[in-house]
C-alpha cells in the first residue's frame, strides 16, 4: 500500500509539472513545490552540487581539432534517465513520473542551497563552487557588478529575446526579416545584437547569412564585434564570407579581435583570423604577423604566478552542455528581487522532453527549476549543436557552448606538451597560417622566421 501511494504521488507530481509552466508569472514565484531547511553548522560540502565523476572528457586529447572530443566541463554529476526508452505500460509510466519528481526535487534543493548561501552575499555560492572544484578553476567566471544587467538593460534584453523568438519562429517564412528591429538608442540596440547572438547564432546553417544581414543594420561597436566574432567561428563558410563582406563596408577598429583570433586555441579560428586579415586587406597588422613567427605555438605550456607559486599552465578549448549546466552560467530565478520585468528561464529536466519548437527555455516553470537571465557568470565564445548519445527523451542534436580556461598541468603534462610541440614546431598550424597571411598582404616570401621576413621587408623599402 504504502509503494502505492508513493507511486500514485509521482504520477500526481509528472502531472504537476506539465501544468505548473501554465500559471502566470506572479503566481510562479509564490508557488512552493518544496521546502528545504538547512543547518548554519551545515559543512560547505554538502551545501555544493555534487562534482562530476573525472573521465577522459576531463582533460581531452592533447591536440584539438575535432569539436566532439573537447573537454566537456559539468555543474554536477549529471542527472541520468534510468527508465529505458522502449519502457511500457503503467509501470513505466509510473516509474518515469518517479524519476522525473526526485529529479525536479533534487534540481529544487540545489537551488534552495545556492539561495541560502547567496545570503550571505552576493554570488557567494559561486565564490565557493570555484574555489571548491579544481575542474573549474580557470574558466573565465565574472561576478559582481560585471555579470549583472542593470534594470534598463535587463527589460531591453527581454524585450529583445522575445523578438529573437518570434526570428525563429518565422525563419522559413522569412517574415521577420523584413521588419525593422534596431531600437530606439544605443543601450536598448546592444542587448537585441545580444539576444540575437545568444540566441540565433548556435544555429547558423538555418539563417547565419540573414542574421549578418541584420547586423548590418547596427551602427554600434556592438554590431562590429558580433560580425567579427561570426567571421571567426562560424563553422558555415557562406556565414563568414558573408561576415567579410558586411566588414569590408564598415571602418570599426577589429584589429585587436582579429589578433586574439590567431592566438585562439583552436586551429581553425586561427586560420579564419588569418583570412579575413587577408580579405580585408588588413596590411597594417603585417608587423604583428611577422613577431607572431617567434611566438610559440598559443597551445603551448606557459609559467604563471598563482597563489605565490609558479606553475605551468595551458589555454585550452572546453565545452559545456547547455541544456544541463543552467546554474553554472546563471543565478536563480525564484528570489524576491526577480520581478516580472526579469527574463527568467527554465531548467531543463532530464527526464522531460523539450518543449517543442523552444530551445532556448524562456518560459516560466517550477520555482525550484529558475535561473535569471540578467545574472550571467560565464558567456561563450561559440556554440555547436552536438551529438549526444543516449540522449533520449531529450533530441540527439544538443547545444553545446565553447570558450576556454587555462588549466595548471601536472609536471608530467607539462613535459608532455613540451615534447609534441617540440616536434610540431615547423608544422605549427598557427605559424602557416600567420605565413599564409604574410604571403598574401605583402605579395612576398621568406624563410618562416621573424628574422628573415623583417630583412626582406626592409629590402623592399624604396
Amino acid at each position: 500500500m504504502t509503494n502505492r501511494k508513493f507511486q500514485t504521488s509521482a504520477a500526481l507530481a509528472l502531472l504537476f509539472l506539465v501544468l505548473l509552466p501554465q500559471v502566470s508569472h506572479k503566481q510562479n514565484l509564490r508557488a512552493q513545490v518544496f521546502r528545504f531547511k538547512f543547518d548554519p553548522k551545515s559543512p560547505l560540502k554538502e551545501l555544493l552540487p555534487v562534482p562530476p565523476k573525472f573521465s577522459s572528457q576531463a582533460v581531452g586529447p592533447l591536440l584539438v581539432d575535432d569539436l566532439a572530443k573537447v573537454p566537456e566541463i559539468h555543474f554536477q554529476e549529471p542527472l541520468r534517465v534510468r527508465t529505458p526508452k522502449n519502457a511500457k505500460g503503467t509501470q513505466a509510466y509510473l516509474d518515469r513520473a518517479n524519476e522525473n519528481y526526485e529529479m525536479m526535487k533534487k534540481i529544487s534543493h540545489q537551488v534552495a542551497k545556492i539561495n541560502y548561501l547567496n545570503e550571505k552575499k552576493p554570488d557567494h555560492f559561486m565564490e565557493m563552487l570555484i574555489e571548491n572544484r579544481s575542474d573549474l578553476a580557470g574558466l573565465p567566471f565574472v561576478l559582481g557588478d560585471v555579470c549583472r544587467l542593470d534594470k534598463e538593460r535587463g527589460e531591453y534584453f527581454q524585450d529583445a529575446v522575445q523578438n529573437a523568438r518570434k526570428l525563429q519562429a518565422l525563419q522559413k517564412t522569412n517574415i521577420f526579416f523584413g521588419r525593422k528591429i534596431t531600437g530606439t538608442s544605443e543601450k536598448q540596440n546592444q542587448q537585441i545584437i545580444a539576444a540575437w547572438m545568444q540566441i540565433l547564432a548556435p544555429e547558423l546553417t538555418q539563417h547565419g547569412t540573414s542574421l549578418v544581414e541584420r547586423l548590418e543594420e547596427f551602427k554600434e561597436k556592438e554590431a562590429d564585434q558580433a560580425v567579427v566574432r561570426l567571421a571567426l567561428y562560424a563553422d558555415e563558410k557562406n556565414v563568414r564570407s558573408a561576415a567579410l563582406k558586411t566588414l569590408e563596408k564598415r571602418s570599426a577598429d577589429i584589429d585587436r579581435l582579429l589578433l586574439q583570433g590567431l592566438t585562439y586555441p583552436w586551429p581553425a579560428v586561427a586560420k579564419n583570423a588569418a583570412d579575413a586579415m587577408v580579405h580585408l586587406k588588413r596590411t597594417e597588422l603585417v608587423p604583428d604577423l611577422v613577431d607572431f613567427l617567434d611566438q610559440p605555438d598559443p597551445r603551448l605550456p606557459t609559467i604563471k604566478e598563482i597563489k605565490g607559486k609558479r606553475v605551468p599552465v595551458v589555454r585550452e578549448l572546453v565545452r559545456i552542455n547547455h541544456h544541463r549546466n543552467c546554474l553554472l552560467c546563471h543565478a536563480p530565478g525564484n528570489t524576491s528581487d526577480v520581478t516580472p520585468q526579469v527574463l527568467i528561464a527554465s531548467i531543463p529536466l532530464p527526464g522531460n522532453p523539450f518543449p517543442r519548437d523552444l530551445p532556448t527555455y524562456f518560459e516560466p516553470g517550477p520555482p525550484g527549476l529558475l535561473v535569471r537571465a540578467d545574472v550571467t557568470y560565464l558567456r561563450q565564445d561559440f556554440s555547436r549543436m552536438q551529438k549526444v548519445p543516449d540522449a533520449w527523451p531529450w533530441p540527439e542534436m544538443q547545444r553545446f557552448d565553447f570558450l576556454v580556461r587555462t588549466r595548471i598541468l601536472t609536471a608530467a603534462e607539462a613535459k608532455r606538451h613540451q615534447a609534441e610541440f617540440a616536434r610540431l614546431e615547423k608544422t605549427s598550424p598557427y605559424r602557416l597560417a600567420a605565413l599564409k597571411a604574410l604571403r598574401r598582404l605583402t605579395g612576398l616570401d621568406a624563410e618562416p622566421t621573424a628574422a628573415a621576413w623583417r630583412t626582406v621587408l626592409a629590402n623592399k623599402k624604396p
